[in-house]
């Protein structure tokens, strides 16, 4: 298995959960908004910050090799 059909099965599973636990989080949801505390549900959250990591991970190897080429080919010390 290659690490995309890895993730792809990663976000089917998290899909699945967040479709499973929706009719509970509406439940809660009516309840928060009648006590007029209304906010993200976990699933939501959870679904941002996984999508965030590859965005980080890019960051990182793009600063890691920027470095290297500013110490190495333009020799800026």
């Amino acid at each position: 298995m290659t690490p995309v059909q890895g993730l792809q099965d990663n976000l089917q599973s998290w899909k699945r959960f967040c479709a499973c636990t929706t009719a509970e989080q509406e439940e809660s949801t009516r309840k928060e908004e009648a006590h007029g505390r209304g906010g993200i549900p976990l699933c939501t959250k959870l679904c941002y910050a996984v999508g965030g990591i590859p965005y980080q991970t890019t960051n990182i190897a793009m600063a890691f090799s920027f470095q290297i080429f500013l110490l190495d080919v333009v020799q800026l010390n």
